[in-house]
């Protein structure tokens, strides 16, 4: 069966990113950025209800922010020149309509009501993708905070516990295999811990009987294998990793 759900914290929040594991036919579930927080009685971005066929955003006060259908394409950096596959349009509310507005304090920052500008609304041409995860995370509140309980032992194990801030060798394959190795050992620590040393042993010695071959990705005996991750475990011992730096 194949992968259904993707879970990912919110460095992974990005329209982009969100509409192509939709592509792929699987739905993601992404912890979302917190938005600055909007002055008492006033309204955010999320205030705004898109109207997809009229292609307008309706202001809670009932004004109609239009677009001049024009694609913007997002820039690296402010300032810089160099442009990105993001595209945007710009949705905007005339100042004429927002002056007379009577939270206008509230919903304005103080720069466009300094420069007399009014409403603008950008709008990400995979806007949908944030929508649908949004309204997933409130239908199902209790998917992501699992991700907490898969992702975050493993890994805070492998890097606090044991001291791998770092890898030894370079290039994506030898990482990769330094992380495979990793992760067997990972996987064998916590299988001791469920199962104890005696059951542990014999069901490995059942998985590489000569009725079941070797174990599956290893082409060698459980002899094998343990000379193969004790002598990394013992490479490991010897570097001394780097004191972490607590914020």
């Amino acid at each position: 069966m194949g992968i259904r759900n993707i879970l990912a914290d919110k460095g992974y929040y990005d329209a982009t990113n969100l509409a192509g594991v939709e592509a792929l036919g699987m739905e993601p579930f992404v912890a979302e950025r917190k938005s600055k927080p909007r002055q008492a009685g006033g309204y955010g971005p999320r205030e705004f209800e898109y109207d997809e066929e009229a292609d307008v955003y309706v202001c809670p006060e009932g004004r109609e922010l239009t677009s001049h259908g024009r694609w913007y394409h997002q820039r690296e950096s402010r300032g810089g020149r160099a442009q990105t596959d993001r595209r945007f349009k710009r949705y905007r509310l005339s100042n004429t309509i927002c002056s007379q507005c009577p939270i206008r304090e509230q919903c304005l920052s103080e720069a466009a009501r300094r420069n007399r500008h009014g409403k603008v609304i950008y709008h990400h041409e995979h806007a949908a993708a944030l929508a649908r995860n949004h309204q997933r995370l409130q239908e199902w509140p209790e998917v992501y905070p699992s991700r907490q309980a898969i992702v975050e032992h493993p890994f805070g194990t492998i890097k606090r516990s044991w001291g791998a801030y770092f890898t030894l060798v370079r290039g994506l394959d030898q990482v990769d295999g330094e992380f495979s190795l990793l992760a067997c050992c990972y996987n064998l620590r916590r299988s001791v811990s469920i199962l104890g040393v005696p059951e542990l042993i014999r069901r490995l010695k059942g998985r590489t009987s000569p009725a079941n071959g070797p174990l599956p990705g290893l082409g060698g005996s459980l002899e094998d294998f343990v000379a193969a991750f004790g002598a990394y475990l013992l490479l490991l011992s010897q570097i001394k990793p780097p004191r972490p730096i607590f914020a």
